[in-house]
């Protein structure tokens, strides 16, 4: 079974949950940062990024998720 990798905490006030880049690939539309914020570890956003996920501790391919996104 392969793991669908928890990529961060999703912060919208009250409401923090563990989010998956699927899941972010829908939510960044109702947010005010366009996607490509939220891949980029230079900007603050609502979404605080993990190295690893807490699930299975594999590492978290920030790099290969901007290049999907390019696709999206």
């Amino acid at each position: 079974m392969q793991c669908e990798h928890q990529i961060g905490e999703w912060i919208d006030y009250d409401n923090v949950h563990l989010i998956t880049f699927k899941e972010l690939s829908e939510l960044y539309k109702t947010s005010c940062y366009p996607l490509n914020k939220y891949l980029d570890r230079r900007y603050s956003v609502n979404l605080i990024r993990f190295n690893y996920c807490p699930i299975c501790g594999e590492k978290i391919d920030w790099d290969k998720m901007k290049k999907q996104y390019d696709d999206i």
